[in-house]
């Protein structure tokens, strides 16, 4: 081994051994399973795109960093773009209620056309993401509350 292939062999091994260790490697699917974590990963980053209702609802609702939730939503029916971790169209359920100091949201969505999550059910509060958003809501969060979406 010369001389300039220690220094870059210790370097392609930290950072191998970073990956590792950031839980950004599987056993499970070898390489396409990664690289469907990644997928995963990416678009739970945004949720952009339209929604659809076959009734007239309406929602008007902001909540800043989840810090300063202002307005009232509630809005059944599908959703057309990136969103809730996956892409297409998919049903989506939510209803907000923001105060300016504490805040609720509750969200269930759907499944889109790469992933299956299970969809949710609005009877069974495990399928629905809710969190309590605000000052007060992070001190009082609700006890239906999911780690999976809180922060939002």
């Amino acid at each position: 081994m010369t001389r300039r292939a220690i220094p870059q062999t210790l370097g392609s091994g930290c950072v191998l051994a970073i990956f590792l260790l950031q839980g950004c490697a599987q056993r499970e699917g070898g390489v396409f399973g990664f690289l469907n974590s990644r997928v995963k990963d990416a678009l739970e980053m945004v949720d952009v795109g339209i929604t659809v209702t076959t009734t007239p609802q309406w929602t008007l609702y902001a909540a800043l960093l989840s810090s300063t939730p202002v307005g009232y939503g509630d809005v059944d029916g599908y959703f057309v773009g990136v969103g809730g971790g996956d892409i297409g169209v998919m049903r989506i359920r939510y209803n907000h209620i923001g105060l300016g100091v504490w805040g609720r949201e509750r969200v269930g969505w759907g499944d889109g056309l790469l992933f299956d999550f299970g969809g949710f059910d609005e009877d069974k509060p495990e399928t629905m993401n809710c969190q309590g958003v605000g000052p007060l809501g992070f001190l009082l969060p609700p006890y239906d509350r999911r780690p999976a979406g809180a922060p939002t």
